[in-house]
């Protein structure tokens, strides 16, 4: 994402996107949704309801539902739709899903942006998800990183051109990072986590060796806001590649999984294997009032000398340890304000960019330390504001639920194919 330089300050996008329903086919009237909190996410059958009056399509993958929904809160004012698992199961991230799924379900990701790809409008064409599945708390759900802790959803959107620097369109403006909210300023430019921790996560993939489709670990590079490796493949052709999900992707994911694990344990008594099992109980009943507690509850710290033995084990670099204790206390004593805190159990968003008729592509990671907002849109650069009040005009929701009808139509002929093959 471009950054430009003026008078010593620097400027960022930053995007505004109304509310956006859509008509279902047979519609003349909008059904409002709403959006969907972590909290929704913990009763399977309710969230599923809500889904509903914006589910395009539902897809049987190895005789599971996955769902193609119009997103009501979107990223862009072009194409938005996010793919889930809309079964009962715990799926919270891409190492839950079992591998003929994910296999299946990158020919979905693949034939929706070439979709949008070919839109006259897409200048920039996106796949990602926001990981945060642990994170469970007042504060932790108020936002950032992952909506619905229990289900991946992958996000597949596009963007036209963005202005140029002191220009601006109906849904983009460059904004000087001193008038952002300091939140904001921590993720794009202002912060002190991103350089070590993304070093850490970097050797801590290498020492797994190579998977599919991605560079070697040891040519991997990180800049202000994370991880940022090219690809010498287009974003189409890497989505396509037999076996991609089961051998690049998912592996991926496992070692980022075991990797947050391993640092979360180090500095608290949490044991992510017990949250996860509790989570699962959401398969078969909801939770009570004691458990959610539970989820929330503020893990305890561990004294100085058990995190340094578990740095050492790990051969992590003190200098993670130093920009990580303070928030990780302040969540844990529950002290300070709340922008201060640590987002139990980390996230990050994993994005995978191409440009409009390019043969390359870009993958992003950016780790989350803090409460506040991230995501795969904030993983590029742009500062994502969504306002509730505000809904796109009666002619938009027309357009736009056409072009999303013919998406819909589009998909069902090329995964009948897939099918078939």
């Amino acid at each position: 994402m471009k950054k430009m330089y003026q008078n010593d300050s620097s400027y960022f996008l930053q995007m505004t996107v109304p509310l956006s329903p859509v008509l279902l086919p047979g519609q003349t009237t909008c059904q409002m949704t709403k959006r969907l909190r972590p909290q929704d996410a913990l009763d399977i059958h309710h969230m599923n309801t809500i889904l509903k009056q914006s589910t395009l399509a539902t897809f049987g993958i190895n005789k599971k539902p996955w769902s193609l929904i119009s997103v009501y809160s979107p990223y862009s004012p072009l194409c938005h739709v996010m793919l889930m698992e809309t079964g009962h199961r715990y799926i919270p991230s891409p190492e839950w899903a079992p591998d003929i799924e994910g296999n299946m379900l990158m020919q979905l990701w693949a034939q929706t942006l070439n979709f949008m790809s070919r839109l006259e409008k897409t200048d920039t064409y996106y796949a990602g998800y926001n990981w945060s599945p642990r994170s469970w708390g007042l504060n932790e759900e108020k936002g950032g990183f992952q909506s619905i802790p229990t289900k991946w959803h992958a996000m597949l959107w596009s963007w036209p051109p963005f202005p140029e620097f002191n220009e601006e369109t109906a849904y983009a403006k460059w904004l000087d990072q001193n008038d952002m909210p300091q939140r904001a300023q921590r993720i794009f430019c202002c912060n002190n986590y991103i350089d070590p921790l993304s070093q850490a996560i970097i050797e801590d993939l290498d020492q797994g060796g190579t998977v599919m489709g991605l560079p070697s670990f040891a040519t991997w590079k990180h800049d202000e806001r994370g991880i940022v490796v090219p690809i010498n493949h287009s974003l189409l052709d890497l989505l396509t590649k037999p076996e991609f999900f089961s051998k690049g992707f998912k592996p991926l994911a496992v070692r980022l999984n075991q990797f947050f694990c391993r640092l979360t344990e180090a500095f608290t008594n949490t044991s992510c294997r017990e949250t996860d099992e509790l989570l699962a109980q959401i398969e078969k009943r909801k939770l009570s009032g004691e458990e959610i507690n539970q989820l929330r509850a503020a893990p305890k710290l561990k004294s100085m000398d058990e995190i340094d033995q578990a740095f050492q084990k790990n051969k992590w670099d003190h200098k993670l340890l130093d920009v990580l204790i303070s928030p990780i206390r302040n969540r844990c004593l529950e002290k300070g304000r709340h922008h201060t805190w640590w987002r139990k159990g980390f996230g990050y968003s994993l994005v995978l960019k191409s440009r409009k008729d390019e043969r390359k592509c870009e993958l992003r990671i950016m780790p989350g330390v803090y409460l506040g907002p991230g995501g795969v849109v904030e993983a590029q650069g742009v500062l994502l504001k969504r306002p509730t009040d505000q809904f796109i005009s009666k002619k938009a929701i027309q357009e736009k639920s056409h072009l999303l009808w013919e998406l819909t139509s589009y998909l069902k002929k090329h995964f009948d194919e897939f099918e078939r093959n």
